[in-house]
């Protein structure tokens, strides 16, 4: 078994393509190797409080049946590279039946490993492309997720991932996507074929080709290149390349299909595996006052298509990565329903709780919980996971004052949503043991596998976090 878990030393990305690729960069590519990652987004406890927020989606759009049913939980994540995400979403939740697949063999021999190891008996690790795995015979899905996929594979890659939540997606469920926006590379576009260029002209091993074509680019800059002048927002992602893992600037940059969408695009193309646009999963959205000015917002405001909505607000905010959910027939449910389960979710703290603070600054100027709010959800907080019910039947402080107060402590990432106690009970177990698993060698490649699975949060806790704060999520290792 130690031989087995060496293997997580070797291998991961975070792209999957299949074997139809056009040119030589794009199948190197997808056998490079990737950093070890966790994203919070593909966790069914984040996105189910992004969701249950409606966050920059549709008015009335209700939880999924992903999330709403007492059935035995499914979901996929496609492309999962070394698995972490799902290896934890599996560790967090027993009952579920979690899948991944990826195109690089070594990349699911590692995650099988690791599985095995901490004797994660519910998650299922298939060496797959897109096509082979529409054959595979798998559970209807409540949840399929991919990040980093859909803007860096071949237009027919993407019919074969629609014709999979065409077909594997139940009816109510929920589809993540992240995406490149069209908006916030617009004008880094053209570096980003330079680089494509310069590898391709000079036959370089990929990660060398990367961090020579990005000193190059660099060095035109110093030397006065007008294009940087025009667009600025090119100087400002240069400036994150020059700084980056060569195997982030492989993935991100090098692939033969790498595209930049607008939402209703990424709607459209998704509408034809029967997927609704049903909101963002980045909670930032929900707080567009602090970052917008109030023209903006009334502008925003005035659109009622949610699609043109949002992208009117890429203009505005012109992020690099968009992070949506689609919905298959989605189901409404009124402001009362929306808020008796807002009032039941249960959050803990990721910071130290003594330290929760009371004032914030955004691009728009400084805002701050009431005294009332902040004091009770504070207190809170120190004894523990808590709902925002159980702040407000302690304390009696305003409803609308402690919603929006948890709201804006999750977006700053101070809190996190926490799983329903018994949950966090049933999980305990295995987590421990995934939790023992990582914690038995220390590094992945030249570094330490970055995240632990937290019983508490339903998701990944950074390695660096205090071992006190560590012990309150349920991590024990």
């Amino acid at each position: 078994m130690i031989e087995a878990i060496l293997l997580i030393k070797k291998t991961h990305t975070g792209l999957s393509t299949n074997s139809s690729m056009p040119n030589s960069t794009d199948s190197h590519v997808a056998s490079h190797s990737y950093a070890s990652n966790f994203y919070k987004e593909q966790t069914p406890a984040h996105l189910h409080y992004a969701q249950l927020c409606g966050v920059g989606g549709q008015a009335g759009v209700g939880l999924p049946t992903a999330f709403s049913s007492d059935d035995m939980f499914a979901s996929c994540d496609i492309g999962c590279g070394f698995g972490l995400t799902p290896l934890i979403t599996a560790a967090v939740d027993p009952t579920a039946d979690i899948w991944g697949f990826d195109f690089n063999p070594e990349h699911i021999s590692s995650a099988t490993a690791l599985s095995e190891v901490a004797g994660i008996s519910n998650a299922t690790f298939l060496t797959a492309s897109f096509e082979t795995f529409l054959d595979q015979e798998t559970p209807d899905f409540d949840l399929i997720t991919l990040h980093g996929i859909f803007s860096w594979v071949s237009p027919e890659n993407r019919q074969q991932i629609r014709d999979i939540l065409a077909k594997k997606l139940k009816p109510g469920g929920m589809v993540y996507v992240s995406y490149n926006c069209s908006t916030g590379w617009a004008s880094a576009a053209p570096m980003q074929q330079f680089l494509c260029d310069y590898v391709d002209r000079h036959g370089s091993e990929l990660k060398k080709g990367a961090i020579d074509s990005v000193v190059l680019v660099d060095q035109m800059r110093t030397a006065g290149a007008s294009f940087f002048g025009v667009n600025p927002q090119a100087g400002k992602i240069l400036d994150k390349a020059l700084q980056s893992d060569p195997r982030y600037l492989v993935h991100e940059y090098l692939t033969g299909h790498w595209t930049v969408f607008s939402p209703a695009q990424v709607a459209n193309e998704l509408s034809g595996a029967g997927l609704e646009y049903a909101g963002s999963a980045d909670v930032t959205h929900a707080f567009d006052v602090f970052h917008m000015t109030p023209e903006a917002q009334a502008m925003l405001n005035s659109i009622d298509d949610p699609l043109l909505r949002q992208g009117v607000r890429d203009f505005f905010m012109t992020p690099l990565l968009r992070k949506d959910i689609f919905v298959k027939n989605p189901q409404q449910i009124s402001p009362k329903q929306q808020t008796e389960l807002l009032l039941d979710q249960r959050f803990c703290t990721t910071k130290a709780a003594d330290q929760l603070p009371q004032h914030f600054n955004f691009p728009r100027g400084g805002v701050s919980l009431t005294a009332e709010a902040h004091a009770a959800i504070k207190a809170a907080m120190i004894q523990g996971p808590a709902s925002a019910r159980m702040i407000i039947d302690a304390s009696s402080t305003e409803t609308k004052s402690v919603l929006n107060g948890l709201k804006l402590l999750t977006n700053i990432g101070f809190l996190a949503p926490a799983l329903p106690e018994a949950m966090t009970k049933a999980a305990q177990e295995q987590t421990y043991r995934f939790n023992a698993a990582l914690a038995g060698f220390e590094e992945n490649g030249d570094e330490p596998v970055p995240f632990y699975a937290s019983p508490v949060t339903g998701g990944g806790i950074s390695r660096d976090t205090d071992p006190a704060l560590r012990q309150a999520l349920g991590i024990r290792v």
